[in-house]
């Protein structure tokens, strides 16, 4: 894992705060933008956070553990995707920071650690879909 591979993907939501904060917390909605996705976790920090679901006909549960949880402001925690070894130095860092207000957020994730370069760009597709499928989702 390279901690120097980051990248960070934002969007502009036209919805508060509350509501999109809401929306990355909420089992139901995080399997909407997030492909089917089950994400369980308790939002402590120290709390671990997994993600379950199938992916190509596969499934698979990556996981990781809660840093930081400022109500509203940002959500970070350490993810370790499936087929990795499960070790401290294999684990990328993902954060999701919210500014906004007048019912605009934008919310921006950035994603510190990626086996390559190659690992990264996946990422990064995968974060702008994500993004623009919350923005669906919110401002229906």
């Amino acid at each position: 894992m390279d901690k120097n591979l980051k990248l960070t993907e934002s969007v502009t939501i036209n919805a508060s705060r509350a509501e999109v904060w809401k929306a990355l917390t909420d089992r139901d909605t995080i399997e909407q933008f997030m492909w089917g996705t089950h994400a369980t976790s308790d939002w402590k920090v120290g709390s671990s956070i997994t993600f379950e679901g199938v992916y190509q006909g596969k499934p698979y549960k990556d996981k990781g553990t809660i840093l930081k949880f400022e109500k509203e402001k940002q959500l970070k925690y350490t993810f370790l995707g499936g087929g990795i070894e499960d070790k401290a130095e294999n684990y990328s860092i993902i954060t999701y920071d919210l500014s906004g207000k007048d019912g605009k957020t934008t919310m921006a994730v950035t994603q510190e650690g990626a086996k390559d370069r190659e690992a990264l760009e996946h990422s990064k597709q995968g974060w702008k879909s994500i993004l623009g499928n919350l923005k669906k989702i919110l401002e229906k």
